[in-house]
């Protein structure tokens, strides 16, 4: 861009001069150089203004108007040497003149050198093309994705610049729906894909890992509420009925309206109020209708989980943070399976009323991690494919056995079978954060299991309506 426009400077004030010098060689000296400022200023201008809107590369048509600019200047100089050397004949050896004739070659050299240069790196920049990769990520990933990135960008022949951002899935959405200069989203569940249907997929979503939501807790507190109301009693159903007993009794969970674990949460506690309350026990909720019944019950059952909650959070990890930093000033803390186990591999959990733990509730969402790509018309070929390859790199064998090391239930099929193969090196690592309650299967032992599906957009915007109704 620099060389274009040195030669557009040295075309454009050749021209403005041509007709002085037909007049006396004597003024080049004083026009030369206030024509040169004046067109040196207003293409300067130019320059900033391109630059300013990122342009990325020449087009065909300014190639050609600048190599025949470079041509015509070329022959120009060769025309005006002729003419000095008849005009210099009749003045008396003018010191100016002699320093021109003395330097034309020079200027020569300098102006064809630059032409060559100039296409030269034009040839070379294609393949030099600075490439960025830029990803949308849920804030339960920040603890791996940044590791991630930067083992595949060091295991890459194509070099690339990264961009990564995390938000809590709802607001993900909705940065997306305005912005579309992402080239990757990789939210806490497949379904948030419906929502976005007015943005254009390079593929189906695809689904690189799953974690489930748990409730986390002291085992001080836990051992309380078995004594009281059993341990058979599954967690979900122990908590609603320490609300209802004990006003003091506080759980915290993500804000539901910006991120999908809050969201998650509010769908485990309706899955809950459906099987108590409605009698419905259906592993999928299709029809908000259902929530309404015959009375106010549901929208009275929401208002006294959140006079119990701490909803201030945005993101899943920040739920990690209240949790290590505010300690036992919560009951219960809801959030997702896989940066608990980080965390506690950690050892940077408190241990306060013997410690804390991982719950698992029959009515808890799993949560499928899923990569979704874009098509966007400013994507070059060979973004597309650093995309694809990433995703490629996400499921190969050694990077889903570092996914359990995450915490993360892997989606390849040979790391899942010897993830559930009994004295495997990677189901002892399971074993190893037993004492924290995490299992392999969970509620395997209770002959149940967490089937629980996601509930459709339209029941997922009544449940936020309705939360959002309360004060």
């Amino acid at each position: 861009f620099f060389v274009i426009n040195i030669l557009k400077i040295t075309y454009f004030t050749a021209t403005s001069l041509i007709d002085d010098w037909s007049d006396s060689l004597l003024l080049i000296r004083g026009r030369f150089f206030t024509s040169l400022k004046e067109r040196t200023n207003g293409l300067i201008d130019e320059m900033t203004h391109r630059q300013n809107v990122n342009r990325a590369g020449v087009d065909v048509i300014e190639l050609i108007n600048t190599i025949n600019a470079s041509q015509a200047f070329l022959g120009f100089l060769q025309k005006e040497k002729t003419k000095i050397e008849d005009y210099e004949k009749n003045i008396d050896k003018n010191e100016f003149i002699k320093n021109l004739k003395k330097n034309i070659p020079v200027i020569l050299s300098v102006v064809f050198g630059l032409a060559l240069l100039f296409i030269l790196i034009l040839r070379i920049l294609p393949s030099r093309k600075s490439t960025e990769l830029s990803i949308l990520s849920g804030g339960e990933k920040s603890l791996w994705l940044e590791k991630e990135v930067a083992l595949f960008k060091n295991q890459g022949a194509q070099k690339f610049k990264s961009n990564l951002k995390f938000l809590g899935t709802i607001e993900a959405k909705d940065t997306l729906k305005n912005n579309k200069k992402y080239d990757i989203w990789l939210p806490a569940n497949i379904s948030e894909k419906n929502e976005l249907s007015s943005l254009v997929f390079e593929s189906k979503p695809q689904i690189i890992g799953k974690t489930p939501l748990i409730v986390v807790m002291w085992r001080g507190k836990k051992n309380y509420l078995d004594g009281k109301y059993g341990k058979e009693v599954d967690i979900l159903e122990q908590i609603v009925r320490e609300m209802e007993s004990d006003p003091k009794f506080k759980i915290a969970f993500t804000d539901p309206t910006k991120s999908n674990s809050g969201q998650s949460t509010l769908s485990a506690f309706t899955y809950f109020f459906l099987s108590n309350n409605r009698h419905v026990d259906n592993n999928s909720i299709e029809d908000y209708q259902d929530l309404l019944g015959i009375d106010n019950s549901y929208p009275h059952f929401l208002s006294m989980i959140k006079k119990h909650s701490n909803t201030k959070c945005r993101t899943t990890s920040e739920i990690l943070n209240l949790l290590l930093s505010e300690g036992n000033s919560y009951d219960s803390y809801f959030l997702y399976e896989d940066i608990f186990i980080q965390t506690v591999s950690e050892d940077n959990v408190m241990n306060v009323n013997g410690g804390i733990s991982a719950y698992y509730s029959q009515y808890s969402l799993w949560n499928q991690y899923s990569f979704i790509s874009f098509n966007s018309l400013d994507q070059t070929d060979i973004e597309k494919q650093i995309v694809q390859n990433f995703y490629d790199y996400l499921l190969i064998y050694e990077t889903q056995l570092r996914f359990v090391q995450y915490g993360i239930r892997p989606n390849n099929y040979q790391v899942l079978v010897e993830l559930k193969k009994p004295n495997s090196d990677l189901s002892k690592r399971f074993e190893e954060l037993s004492s924290y309650g995490i299992e392999i299967e969970p509620l395997e032992k209770k002959n149940t299991s967490m089937k629980k599906e996601t509930p459709n957009v339209e029941v997922i915007r009544y449940i936020l309506d309705q939360w959002g109704l309360i004060k």
